[in-house]
């Protein structure tokens, strides 16, 4: 499904964005939502697994 608006000269993204999501379709809101959701989740888990295999800056500068 494709979504085609026309972009007015001036407009700004955040209403081109609005625009979108108001022609958007219950059902695609959700699932770009759900999309969002588990790519956050991902992110949220690769950023604690990095965590403990780099050494902080707080931590470098403590051990000096």
């Amino acid at each position: 499904m494709s979504l085609k608006i026309k972009i007015k000269k001036g407009m700004t993204g955040q209403e081109i964005q609005d625009e979108l999501f108001r022609r958007m379709s219950p059902d695609k809101k959700i699932r770009l939502m759900s999309d969002f959701s588990m790519f956050l989740k991902d992110l949220n888990k690769l950023g604690r697994e990095n965590e403990f295999s780099q050494p902080s800056h707080r931590s470098r500068q403590n051990s000096r």
